[in-house]
C-alpha cells in the first residue's frame, strides 16, 4: 500500500475547499493526504474534475474529505455519494456540490479554521487514477497545484520480521509495517495449512511462508481457500485480493528438555536395591547401565561390591528434543562381622555382622561383683584399657575378648596448695588405706576432702571401692609492724603476708635528727633507709632508730698585724664554713694555721667541719718602711746660648725614683744648686708604694758664661733624703726637672 503523501504545513484562518471527486466502479478503497498552506485571509477554490460513479444512495461507494489536525484529531468530515441533497453532507462549515459532467462534481467547501497545521485526507474508490490535478489560485497570489498520485495498489508491504525462529508450540503471526485499515491481512504457510487470518500453532521445522492482503468486501475470505496452493507459491487471491509477497523462512525449533535422577549417588551394602526416578521430561524417560528400562521410577539391584554408573534421558517426541543424559553414581562395599567375646569374671558385648570395611564399632565390658576389668585381647581396639571402646573393622572380620581380674580398688590422692600428700595406689577389697599430708613451708594442712573428711594426719579409709581424696593445704598468714622512736617516721606496717614475701619499709629523719638503723626482726639493709623485710617463719617487727644530729664550733683566730672573722657554733658537723683575714696597714697575710682550711695561703676560704670542732688562726708578716733610690746619668753634656738670638739652649737627663721598701714613701720637696732646675708642673708631694717607681726630668740651662759647671739635687722624704751631684758644661746654666 502507498503511504499518503505530505506536501506542506499551513496557518489558515478560513479557507474554502473546491474537490472535483469521481468515485470509481472499483471497490477497493484508498487514503491519501494533501497538506495545503492557505492565507490568513481569502477564499480557496480548488477545481478539478473527476469520474463519479453511484446511485446516490449512503450505502453505495462514496468518496470521503477529512481535514486532520497536528495531533491526529478529525477536525471536520464530508460524505459524497451524488447530487441530490440528501447524498452529500459536511460536519461543519458550507459544503455544496454540483455537476461537473457525467458522472463528475464539483465540490466546495468553505470551513473557518483556528491558526494552526491541518492535512486534507481523501477517500475514494478508485482502483487506478492518473493525471488528476487540483488547482488552487487564490486571489492576487502566484498559482499553486495539489496533484492528486496515480492510484495503482502496489504490493503487500513486507513484515517486519521476515526470516523468523521460534520454538515449537508458540502461538505465531508476522507482523506488518503498514497496509490499507480496509483490507484483510493474511499470511500462507507453504506446507502447512493453507492459509491463516491470526496465528498459527508452530511444529518443529523449516517451513516458508507468503504475506498479503484481501477485501473485506469480498466476500469469500470466510469461506476457504480461495484458490491459494499450499505446497508452492500461492496464486492471488479471485476477485480483489493482492498478490502475496514471500517466500519467506520460519525455522521452528523443538523445545529443550533438561531432565535429573535421584538419588544423584549412594553408597549401599551388596545385594540391596536402589529406585532411580527421573525428573523434567515430557516424553518419558529411558535408564541405561546396570539394567535398562524405561519405567519411572525403575529399581535396580546390586548384587556384589563395586561402583556403578545409571543414566536416564527424554527421547525425543512431539514438539521436545532429546533431553541431556543426567549420571548417578552408586558404590557397592562389602560386609564382616564383629564377634565380641568376655573371659571368667564379667559380660562383654557389641557383636555385630553386615559392618563395613570403615566402620569402628562401640563394645563395652562389665566386671562381675569382686572382680574389675584387666584389659581387652584379640584384634586391635581403640583404647585396650578401658572398659567401653571401639573396634576398627580395617575390611575384615574381627574377635576381641575382654579380661577380668579379682577386684582391687584405687586410691587416688590429689593435693589442692602447696605440700604433698602418700598412700594413693592399688587396695585389696576390704583392705584399710592410710594416705598423709605434709605441706610445705609457709603452708598448714587445713583437711581432706572427696571420700575422706576431717583433718585426721595420717587419716583412715577401708577400699570397698574406688576412692578419690584430695589433700588440702592454706598459706600461713603473716603481720609486719613497723615503729620510729622519736626523730623520726616509719611505713610499711602491713597484714595477710605469705611466707617467702618481702614486703618494702621505709625511714624518714625529721628536721635536726638523722637515721641511725633498723633494730628488730632481721631486715635486708639495717642501714638503709628503704629496705625489704624477709617473712619466712612468722610475723616480723622492725623499729627505726633516729638521733640528733650533733652540732660543732669553729674558733678563727688572728695573729699580730691583722684581723680575722668566720667564728661560729652549733654548726653541723657536714657544713663548710667560710673564713676571712685582713691585715692592718703595716703588715700582709701570712697564712692560716691550726686545722685544714681548703687554701691556707688564701685570706678568704672554707673550712670543712668533718663532724668535728674545728680551730684555725690568721698569721701576719709585718711590711719594711719606704726607702727612695735614684738612678740615672749625672752628667748633661754641653748646652749653648746664641749670644745674637737671645735665646739659650738647655739639656735633660731623666733619673728613675724606686721605692725599695714594702711601705709607701712621700716626697714632700726637691731642692738644686748650679744651672740645675726641676722641670715645671711638678706636684708636690708625691705618694710612691712599696716597690713602686717614678720618672724625674732635670733640666740642664748654661748661663752666659762658658764653662763647666756642678751642682746638686736632693729629694726629701720621711724616711730618708738622697741627694745627687750634677755636672754640664756650657753658659749660664740652668736646670729643669719634670716628673713622670
Amino acid at each position: 500500500m502507498q503511504p499518503p503523501v505530505k506536501l506542506s504545513s499551513f496557518v489558515p484562518l478560513r479557507f474554502v475547499i473546491l474537490l472535483l471527486v469521481a468515485i470509481a466502479t472499483a471497490s477497493q478503497a484508498q487514503t491519501y493526504t494533501q497538506a495545503i498552506s492557505i492565507p490568513a485571509n481569502g477564499n480557496t477554490t480548488i477545481n478539478d474534475t473527476i469520474q463519479a460513479s453511484g446511485d446516490g444512495s449512503s450505502g453505495s461507494p462514496h468518496a470521503i474529505i477529512e481535514i486532520i489536525d497536528s495531533s491526529g484529531n478529525q477536525i471536520a468530515h464530508a460524505d459524497i455519494y451524488g447530487l441530490s441533497a440528501s447524498s452529500y453532507s459536511a460536519s461543519i462549515g458550507s459544503f455544496s456540490v454540483s455537476a461537473a459532467g457525467s458522472q463528475t462534481y464539483n465540490v466546495s467547501w468553505v470551513v473557518s479554521l483556528a491558526p494552526g497545521n491541518y492535512s486534507v485526507y481523501l477517500f475514494d474508490g478508485i482502483t487506478t487514477r492518473s493525471g488528476n490535478t487540483l488547482n488552487w489560485n487564490p486571489p492576487g497570489s502566484p498559482g499553486y497545484s495539489i496533484v492528486i498520485p496515480t492510484l495503482t495498489l502496489p504490493d503487500m508491504i513486507p513484515p517486519t520480521s521476515v526470516d523468523a525462529s521460534i520454538t515449537a508450540g508458540a502461538i505465531w503471526k508476522p507482523t506488518y509495517a503498514g497496509g490499507d485499515s480496509g483490507l484483510r491481512q493474511i499470511f500462507v504457510v507453504a506446507g502447512a495449512t493453507p492459509w491463516q487470518f491470526s496465528s498459527w500453532s508452530a511444529i518443529p521445522g523449516t517451513w516458508q511462508f507468503y504475506v498479503g492482503e484481501m477485501n473485506p468486501n469480498d466476500g469469500t475470505y470466510n469461506s476457504g481457500p480461495n484458490n491459494l496452493s499450499p505446497q508452492g507459491a500461492p496464486d492471488n487471491l479471485s476477485g480483489n485480493a493482492s498478490a502475496f509477497n514471500g517466500p519467506y523462512t520460519l525455522t521452528v525449533n523443538p523445545i529443550a528438555q533438561s531432565v535429573a535422577i535421584s538419588p544423584s549417588s549412594a553408597t549401599i551394602l551388596a545385594g540391596q536395591s536402589v529406585a532411580f526416578t527421573g525428573t523434567g521430561s515430557s516424553t518419558g524417560y529411558v535408564f541405561r547401565g546396570s539394567a535398562s528400562g524405561s519405567s519411572n521410577p525403575t529399581t535396580i539391584n546390586f548384587p556384589s561390591a563395586g561402583t556403578y554408573t545409571i543414566t536416564v534421558y527424554a527421547p525425543a517426541g512431539g514438539n521436545y528434543a532429546q533431553s541431556n543424559t543426567a549420571t548417578s553414581t552408586i558404590t557397592v562395599v562389602s560386609t564382616y562381622t564383629l564377634s565380641v567375646n568376655a573371659g571368667s569374671g564379667g559380660s562383654a558385648s557389641g557383636s555385630a555382622s553386615g559392618l563395613l570395611g570403615s566402620d569402628n564399632p562401640s563394645i563395652s565390658a562389665a566386671p562381675n561383683s569382686g572382680y574389675y576389668f584387666t584389659g581387652w585381647s584379640g584384634d586391635s581396639v581403640a583404647n585396650a584399657g578401658a572398659t567401653t571402646t571401639t573396634v576398627p573393622m580395617n575390611n575384615g572380620d574381627r574377635s576381641v575378648t575382654a579380661n577380668f581380674a579379682p577386684s582391687n580398688y584405687n586410691l587416688n590422692v590429689s593435693v589442692n596448695g602447696n605440700g604433698s600428700a602418700s598412700g594413693a595406689g592399688v587396695y585389696t577389697a576390704g583392705s584399710t588405706a592410710n594416705p598423709s599430708a605434709s605441706p610445705a613451708a609457709g603452708w598448714y594442712f587445713s583437711g581432706w576432702s572427696g571420700d575422706i573428711g576431717g583433718s585426721a594426719n595420717p587419716a583412715s579409709v577401708v577400699m570397698g571401692s574406688n576412692k578419690n581424696v584430695a589433700a588440702n593445704f592454706a598459706p600461713y598468714q603473716y603481720t609486719l609492724t613497723v615503729n620510729a622512736v622519736t626523730g623520726g617516721t616509719a611505713t610499711g606496717s602491713t597484714g595477710g603476708l605469705m611466707y617467702n614475701a618481702n614486703p618494702s619499709i621505709s625511714a624518714t629523719a625529721n628536721s635536726a635528727y638523722y637515721f641511725t638503723g633498723w633494730s628488730g626482726d632481721p631486715v635486708a639493709s639495717g642501714s638503709a633507709l628503704t629496705t625489704t623485710v624477709p617473712i619466712n617463719s612468722s610475723s616480723r617487727t622492725v623499729t627505726a632508730n633516729f638521733a640528733l644530729i650533733p652540732t660543732y664550733t669553729l674558733t678563727v683566730n688572728a695573729g699580730v698585724g691583722g684581723s680575722a672573722t668566720g667564728a661560729v657554733s652549733g654548726v653541723y658537723g657536714n657544713t663548710t664554713q667560710g673564713i676571712n683575714a685582713t691585715p692592718d696597714a703595716t703588715h700582709a697575710f701570712n697564712g692560716w694555721t691550726g686545722d685544714p682550711v681548703a687554701n691556707a695561703s688564701s685570706p678568704s676560704t672554707t673550712v670543712v667541719m668533718n663532724n668535728a670542732s674545728r680551730s684555725v688562726t690568721a698569721t701576719f708578716i709585718a711590711l719594711t718602711p719606704g726607702f727612695l733610690t735614684i738612678n740615672g746619668p749625672t752628667n748633661f753634656g754641653s748646652a749653648y746660648r746664641d749670644t745674637n738670638a737671645g735665646s739659650p739652649t738647655s739639656t735633660t737627663q731623666t733619673f728613675t725614683f724606686t721605692n725599695t721598701g714594702q711601705l709607701s714613701l712621700t716626697i714632700n720637696s726637691l731642692s738644686f744648686t748650679g744651672n740645675f732646675a726641676q722641670a715645671s708642673g711638678m706636684a708636690l708631694p708625691m705618694v710612691i708604694g712599696g716597690g713602686g717607681s717614678a720618672q724625674v726630668t732635670v733640666r740642664f740651662t748654661p748661663g752666659n758664661t762658658i764653662g763647666s759647671n756642678a751642682g746638686t739635687f736632693t729629694v726629701n722624704t720621711g724616711n730618708n733624703s738622697p741627694s745627687v751631684n750634677l755636672t754640664g758644661t756650657g753658659l749660664a746654666p740652668h736646670i729643669v726637672i719634670t716628673w713622670h
